[in-house]
């Protein structure tokens, strides 16, 4: 599912509510890791947590002329 936001406050409140309701209904279970990123943040995931992760940046391409 995916839920648009405006902000990353937004984003983050979104995220804990649509994981509170996969919690109460078992999808999520176990402990909590917390996993420190760059810029500060630290997300808690347990089993049957989703985790998407961008693509990379590719590359600039050459048009060949």
């Amino acid at each position: 599912m995916a839920l648009p936001a405006a902000s990353n406050a937004d984003v983050d409140r979104l995220n804990a509510a649509a994981r509170a309701v996969r919690r109460a209904a078992g999808e999520v279970t176990g402990p909590e890791v917390r996993y420190r990123q760059t810029g500060g943040r630290t997300p808690a995931l347990a089993v049957g947590d989703h985790v998407r992760v961008p693509r990379a940046a590719s590359p600039a391409r050459s048009s060949g002329g």
